[in-house]
């Protein structure tokens, strides 16, 4: 069994033990999709931390409920998820970025989904940063620019992307991130998404005077595409490209997590966290939460 089906299994196996087993096949839908009536009423989110109400005042929602309300396995929903729960989290946040990347966060200064919008985009493509985090320490400010995946890998080039290579070619050399010219070999389909959020990163940190940036990837260990385009495309990068993209698991960030937390609301968003999204390692994760809260 491939990830994308045990992932598929886990979601379906999740909803059918919280009594919400009627998910099935309608229209668009596929049989990972919970049904509009459990989708219109949230349940796609954690149920605290006033995440559903977050994701209704996002872009992309409208009178209609949405297809990734439905979308069990569609990341769109996950950044939610884990991520605005640091809004009210914010010592939380700072204790696990911290250690997830010896840094030394002082303050957070916002946490947004789906950021910057179109016309704050340097680099023009409309493209935006799953999560965004923007936080200071003793040597200034600083921004995470966070992708989030689940079960996705590489995708097909479109020609209004590649129109875009003009000016992501201007942030390739602008930056100072890479070794030589690697442009063909950053445009093909395993490494362009990486290379994209790497160079937004980079842009809007130097448009918006901040002193530092890291391009984050999050991503299941088991999504084996992510685990090899992030260790190949450090080929391509020089030191200050590594110090700048750093790719985290599921499993390192929630054991992270677990590791930090010191509340038993914190700790409930935790196991949401595992149960919900975690494959191969939920048992180990969930036991070690049980031992960090006795």
């Amino acid at each position: 069994m491939n990830y994308k089906d045990k992932a598929k299994k886990l979601q379906l196996d999740y909803f059918a033990e919280n009594n919400q087993s009627e998910i099935e096949k309608k229209g668009r839908a596929q049989n990972h999709w919970l049904q509009e009536k459990y989708a219109s009423e949230g349940m796609n989110f954690y149920s605290d931390y006033y995440i559903f109400e977050n994701a209704k005042k996002s872009r992309g929602y409208k009178t209609d409920t949405p297809e990734w309300f439905m979308d069990t396995l569609r990341s769109q929903h996950i950044p939610f998820n884990i991520f605005i729960p640091f809004i009210e989290e914010k010592e939380l946040c700072i204790s696990v970025f911290n250690k997830l990347l010896n840094i030394s966060i002082s303050k957070i200064i916002d946490i947004k989904i789906e950021y910057p919008p179109a016309y704050q985009n340097p680099l023009n493509d409309k493209t935006s940063f799953d999560a965004f985090i923007s936080y200071e320490t003793k040597n200034g400010k600083g921004i995470f620019g966070i992708e989030v995946k689940y079960t996705e890998g590489g995708y097909s080039l479109s020609e209004t992307e590649k129109n875009h290579f003009p000016v992501y070619r201007k942030f390739t050399e602008k930056s100072g991130l890479y070794k030589n010219s690697n442009e063909e070999k950053l445009t093909v389909n395993k490494y362009r998404q990486i290379w994209r959020n790497h160079l937004l990163a980079y842009a809007y940190a130097d448009k918006n005077n901040y002193n530092e940036f890291i391009s984050l990837i999050l991503y299941p260990k088991g999504n084996f595409h992510f685990v090899e385009a992030m260790k190949e495309y450090d080929a391509f990068i020089n030191d200050k490209g590594k110090a700048s993209l750093k790719g985290i698991t599921y499993e390192v960030f929630i054991d992270t997590l677990i590791a930090k937390h010191n509340t038993n609301k914190q700790s409930k968003w935790i196991k949401y966290l595992i149960e919900r999204y975690i494959v191969s390692e939920k048992e180990i994760l969930l036991d070690g939460l049980k031992e960090a809260v006795k």
